[in-house]
C-alpha cells in the first residue's frame, strides 16, 4: 500500500481484522458515520456510545480475561434513538460530526452543546 501509494477502503464488522488492516477508521451505524479517527485513538478512547459497545464485545485472546458482559450497554445500540445524549438521534434529523480532539470526530445530535450536557 506504501510503496504503490494506494488507499484502501476495507468494510469490516471484525474489528481484530480492522485493527490490522487500518490506519484510519470511520465507525458506521445505521448508514451514517458516527465516529472517525486514527486507529489508535479509536482503540483506545472510544467516545461514541455505539464504538464503546462494539469494542466492549470483542473478546480478549486472553483465556484468564473474561469478556466483561457489564460494560455492554443492554439497549440496543444500533438505534440512534436509544442513543444517550448528547448522540441522540431520532426521525430525519442527521447530526453533526464534532471535534473532540486532533482528527477525531464523533456525530451529536444538534441540540446546543450546553443543552445536551
Amino acid at each position: 500500500q506504501w510503496k504503490l501509494g494506494l488507499t484502501y477502503l476495507f468494510i469490516s464488522h471484525n474489528l481484530a481484522v480492522v485493527d490490522y488492516i487500518s490506519d484510519n477508521i470511520a465507525v458506521m451505524c445505521a448508514g451514517r458515520i458516527v465516529e472517525r479517527a486514527s486507529k489508535k485513538e479509536i482503540f483506545s478512547n472510544p467516545v461514541h456510545p455505539y464504538t464503546q459497545n462494539l469494542l466492549n464485545a470483542v473478546p480478549s485472546p486472553n483465556p484468564d480475561k473474561k469478556l466483561n458482559l457489564d460494560s455492554l450497554s443492554l439497549e440496543n445500540m444500533s438505534d440512534p434513538f436509544s442513543w444517550p445524549e448528547p448522540f441522540k438521534i431520532s426521525g430525519y434529523e442527521t447530526g453533526k460530526m464534532v471535534e473532540v480532539a486532533a482528527n477525531h470526530f464523533v456525530r451529536q445530535n444538534n441540540i446546543p452543546s450546553e443543552v445536551a450536557k
